[in-house]
């Protein structure tokens, strides 16, 4: 709070008895589904959130910036400290930083350390990331870096920060206003006060950061805009560190590839959900999981309604908040990368999945007699739901690919995954629900022939030993989803990525480790 309050609030979730069910109609997706134990209805219990203050703890200073490191949060004011303190608002005065007692500099492979010995330096603004193991820093007098530290304890005595390298163009320079961090891509985001958005990344070889490109609008595309912009004062990465939303001081926000390219603008001429009724100025961002939607906080100005019908009355203006949530499409090739069934195009959402199949795809049905049909000749867009009994439990969609023919589909969700016939419409789930939510597919998914392939992890609750375990496994589309039926090669970590050339599995792990599989079909038990 603005008098150094931190105040802890508890989430507590209550599930009362009542409940809604959905059942099985003609309407229902559900009616396609291939189950072996389907259950005539499913339920989805009621929740109620609650928000409970359960702690209070004073810092003394106004506080300018909390960021969460986990087991602890990070705190800074404006007295040039970095607090540590705990969710039981315990403060680690043993674990506290000093802006000035820091060591800094603008490379590791430089032995020039500095101090700061500007008493008046302080945070006012941090942003914590774990994978990166980092601290995005901006500093009171418009400069920022990054404090690394070597191990995650980020104790005092360990930590060090890089700090971005002095620039003659004024306009870049002691200008830095937020942060955001990207761990994937290792860059940081840097909002200024002209409005500008600087990216800049990690150099492997100096350990420096060099900038890499700026976001800004165009005069071109936006003559009106631009000169009143206002500072760049919010930047937010997507979960999956794709994209960027920027927020303006103006309330205009905008969303931006990790490179750097324009998708959409709230002032252009698609600026509105009900093309009547305008975004309105933003004020707060913030993404869902996954990145499939987007929080909008903004206020609108709307006039009174009033009974006067002289022309000439000034009627009176009130503002207005409102809360939009805006959702996104994404291609399934993000969080599933390979060079399979690149000639089809995928798309997915939270709970569905937007396929577009090229040319005229002959798709022949499960039965393999020979019958075949065109599923991909000028039909345009098809949109397919997945079945309420799965998603409902495995939400959102994680991955999700075509074969080669454009005629099979895989989804997975949380746990297990389902998979679709374009031919007879029907999906296929687990018969076994327990098998279905014991398998996470984490390294992609694919398909081989008739088979599809996942990496997955497995936590199964029969084993006496509860660690994870780290498979490649192919079912196929023939026979029954079924463990008893799928073919599993066990990994010593997880896996990062898939690829399939010809006959040959490519798997990249976490270990740095790149493995081949060579597949073969053997004749023996039924579905390998």
């Amino acid at each position: 709070t603005e008098k150094g309050y931190v105040i802890y609030y508890k989430v507590v979730i209550d599930k009362p008895k009542g409940s809604f069910f959905g059942s099985i109609s003609d309407e229902d997706p559900c009616e396609y589904l291939i189950r072996v134990n389907t259950e005539a209805q499913f339920e989805f219990p009621l929740v109620r959130i609650k928000l409970i203050q359960d702690n209070v703890l004073q810092i003394g200073s106004n506080i300018q910036g909390l960021a969460n490191l986990g087991p602890d949060l990070l705190v800074a004011d404006d007295k040039g400290f970095l607090y540590r303190i705990s969710w039981d608002g315990l403060l680690h005065q043993q674990l506290t930083l000093s802006i000035n007692t820091l060591s800094y500099t603008t490379s590791l492979s430089s032995d020039r350390v500095f101090k700061l010995h500007k008493p008046d330096l302080y945070a006012k603004y941090i942003e914590f990331s774990p994978l990166l193991n980092g601290i995005g820093i901006i500093f009171s007098d418009g400069t920022s870096g990054l404090i690394i530290c070597e191990t995650s304890k980020f104790e005092p005595q360990q930590c060090q920060c890089i700090v971005i390298q002095p620039s003659n163009d004024e306009k870049i320079w002691k200008t830095h206003c937020c942060v955001a961090l990207n761990a994937i891509y290792q860059l940081l985001a840097f909002g200024s006060t002209n409005g500008q958005g600087l990216v800049y990344y990690i150099d492997e070889l100096t350990a420096s950061l060099q900038l890499a490109f700026k976001i800004q609008l165009s005069v071109e595309n936006f003559p009106d805009l631009v000169e009143n912009l206002g500072a760049l004062c919010s930047m937010k990465w997507s979960p999956d560190y794709r994209v960027l939303c920027t927020l303006w001081g103006n309330g205009t926000f905008a969303i931006w590839t990790v490179f750097g390219i324009l998708l959409h603008c709230s002032h252009s001429s698609e600026q509105s959900i009900n093309p009547m009724e305008p975004y309105g100025s933003c004020r707060v961002i913030e993404w869902g999981p996954d990145g499939y939607t987007l929080w909008v906080s903004s206020q609108k100005s709307i006039i009174s309604p009033s009974t006067a019908t002289d022309d000439d009355v000034e009627l009176p203006i009130q503002n207005s908040s409102q809360l939009l949530l805006l959702n996104f499409l994404k291609s399934a090739v993000i969080n599933n990368p390979h060079s399979g069934s690149i000639e089809h195009l995928l798309l997915q959402s939270e709970d569905k999945v937007y396929l577009y199949l090229s040319g005229n795809q002959q798709s022949t049905n499960g039965n393999n007699n020979g019958l075949s049909i065109s599923v991909g000749c000028d039909v345009g867009w098809q949109v397919i739901q997945l079945p309420q009994l799965y998603i409902h439990n495995n939400w959102p969609i994680k991955f999700a690919c075509i074969d080669n023919t454009g005629q099979y589909l895989a989804v997975a969700g949380q746990h297990g995954f389902v998979h679709f016939s374009l031919f007879t419409r029907k999906w296929k789930l687990f018969g076994n629900a327990g098998q279905e939510r014991d398998i996470r597919v984490v390294g992609g998914l694919l398909w081989w022939q008739e088979f599809i392939v996942c990496g997955c992890t497995s936590t199964s609750e029969n084993r006496d030993e509860h660690t994870s375990r780290y498979e490649i496994r192919l079912y196929s589309r023939l026979t029954n989803l079924d463990n008893q039926f799928s073919n599993a090669a066990r990994l010593q970590s997880p896996i990062i990525c898939l690829n399939i050339y010809d006959d040959t599995l490519i798997v990249f792990s976490y270990d740095l480790h790149i493995m081949l599989y060579g597949l073969e079909r053997k004749d023996g038990k039924p579905g390998r």
